[in-house]
């Protein structure tokens, strides 16, 4: 999926304004998208949300998706990443169901950078992959 590169996305002035609600319409379409992929493969619980967040921040489009019955899914998330040169990134890790609103166990993150294109289903099946090995977290950063 092709997609705009974005940096530097906030809403300080109008036209910036203008960006950022593109971005977080881009983040939902390419999550949805990924949600679409998901299904074929069982994932057909889904739930999309959209943070615009404040006046200098890129906001984030985050998202569950769960197979009927089994505790453990996927969750992801758009956001303008801080590091590097910044521009879109997509976080995603398994996650267990959500309890009062938040998530109580995660896998470890896993970043992918977002620069013109993205593949969605490469990214459906490396998600998938995350919440069926349903890695823990070793301790070693490097």
């Amino acid at each position: 999926m092709k997609v705009k590169q974005f940096r530097n996305v906030n809403g300080y002035t109008d036209s910036a304004a203008s960006v950022k609600a593109d971005f977080l319409r881009t983040g939902r379409k390419v999550l949805k998208a990924v949600g679409k992929v998901l299904a074929a493969k069982g994932y057909t619980e889904a739930d999309i949300r959209t943070n615009k967040a404040g006046i200098a921040v890129s906001g984030e489009v985050s998202a569950d998706f769960f197979k009927p019955g089994e505790p453990n899914g996927i969750w992801l998330q758009w956001s303008e990443s801080g590091v590097g040169g910044g521009g879109a990134s997509i976080l995603y890790r398994w996650t267990a169901r959500r309890e009062d609103g938040k998530h109580t166990e995660t896998g470890p993150n896993q970043w992918l950078s977002v620069g013109t294109e993205v593949d969605i289903d490469k990214l459906a099946r490396k998600t998938a992959e995350q919440a069926e090995k349903r890695p823990a977290f070793t301790g070693k950063l490097c």
